[in-house]
């Protein structure tokens, strides 16, 4: 961990990139005398490198000091100073805060999140990459006190190039999981399943689905009766295109089968999404047990 005192500190990434995320924390120790300020990191900002000064701003993650201290908030703004999220986390602390952030860009689309204790607040935004904003900053801003015993930071930063041949799903994983986590295949990997519940994380990815939380009953594949045969109702997720969703039936549990010889599947539009109904060939009535699944697999 680094503490910084009150001037802004630069780190120049190594190049500029179209696909890639940030990971780190924004900590405020809760200590001196800044009663009021803003401890601020800046994501792909401009800067004139001869004489240090800002070109551009950057996406911007804050916590926000006001009140002399009895209040905290955090923020999320885009390069053009709109606030995406304020968010209110109470009194100002007394002892270290630690508040993780996410920075993620694919092409012109960029997902911003932060991690208020147990929630999850997410802004996305639109902007083509600046080339000549090959930076992130860490600032921190006092109003009106003395700030000579200030402690501020950040935490475990990390950049992950996410470059021209890395998938969709490992996007979708950067954009879900800390740094910790995505080393780690038990959280992160396409067959963990970190919510508990069952469902592996490439299918819920090819799903739409959150891998943190357990997917409610009706997110869920559902199984049914239809015309005599075992039935798989879901709906896969547009944007998952480097996904493959295989529907396969077993007599037994062990051995499973798929392709057009045990499973007829159909597609229809509802409310501008697309409902996939797969169905056994074989009727229920042909074996004296019959189970159907939804298994995901990743294209070659």
């Amino acid at each position: 961990m680094t503490h910084h005192h009150p001037n802004s500190q630069y780190v120049p990434r190594l190049a500029a990139r179209s696909r890639y995320a940030v990971h780190g924390s924004l900590v405020d120790f809760g200590t001196g005398s800044d009663r009021n300020s803003n401890t601020s990191f800046y994501v792909e900002v401009g800067i004139d490198e001869s004489n240090h000064t800002l070109t551009r701003d950057g996406w911007k993650f804050r916590i926000v000091r006001w009140d002399n201290g009895n209040e905290n908030t955090v923020q999320i703004h885009d390069p053009f100073g709109n606030r995406l999220i304020d968010h209110y986390l109470g009194s100002a602390p007394t002892e270290p805060m630690v508040v993780p952030f996410e920075f993620h860009r694919d092409g012109n689309d960029v997902t911003l999140v932060v991690h208020a204790g147990e929630e999850r607040l997410e802004a996305t935004g639109s902007l083509p990459l600046d080339t000549d904003a090959r930076h992130v900053m860490l600032r921190h801003t006092i109003f009106g006190f003395d700030a000579d015993s200030t402690q501020f930071g950040w935490a475990n930063l990390q950049v992950f190039d996410l470059n021209e041949t890395s998938s969709a799903f490992d996007m979708w994983r950067a954009r879900h999981f800390s740094a910790e986590e995505l080393d780690d295949p038990e959280i992160s990997g396409e067959h963990a399943s970190p919510a508990g519940d069952g469902m592996p994380n490439l299918l819920k990815y090819a799903l739409g689905l959150d891998p943190r939380r357990p997917a409610a009953p009706e997110e869920r594949p559902t199984v049914s009766l239809y015309d005599e045969s075992l039935a798989l109702l879901y709906r896969p997720d547009a944007d998952a295109a480097d996904v493959a969703l295989v529907p396969e039936v077993s007599d037994n549990l062990l051995d499973w089968e798929s392709g057009d010889a045990f499973v007829e599947v159909t597609e229809e539009s509802v409310d501008g999404a697309t409902l996939v109904r797969a169905r056994s060939v074989e009727s229920i009535t042909d074996r004296s047990s019959l189970f159907i699944r939804l298994r995901a697999e990743r294209k070659p």
